[in-house]
């Protein structure tokens, strides 16, 4: 058993920003369809993606893909 303690919420600093609620709903739902996705195709001991890690993952991505977009 490890002596790792488990953090709380509070302890992890928070990143926020402010949309309206139509396209608040949109994201939550994409983002709970991908996490369904994700987590059906891993091994029943491996941990499970949690909303933070899809978002985390998908700025990542998508972000760099942004910056290279000429206006």
């Amino acid at each position: 058993m490890s002596n790792d303690k488990k953090k709380k919420p509070s302890e992890y600093p928070l990143f926020a920003f402010r949309i309206d609620e139509e396209k608040k709903e949109e994201l939550n739902t994409l983002l709970e369809d991908v996490r369904d996705a994700l987590n059906k195709k891993i091994a029943a001991d491996d941990k499970l993606w949690m909303k933070n890690d899809i978002i985390y993952e998908a700025l990542k991505l998508g972000l760099p893909i942004l910056k290279k977009i000429k206006k």
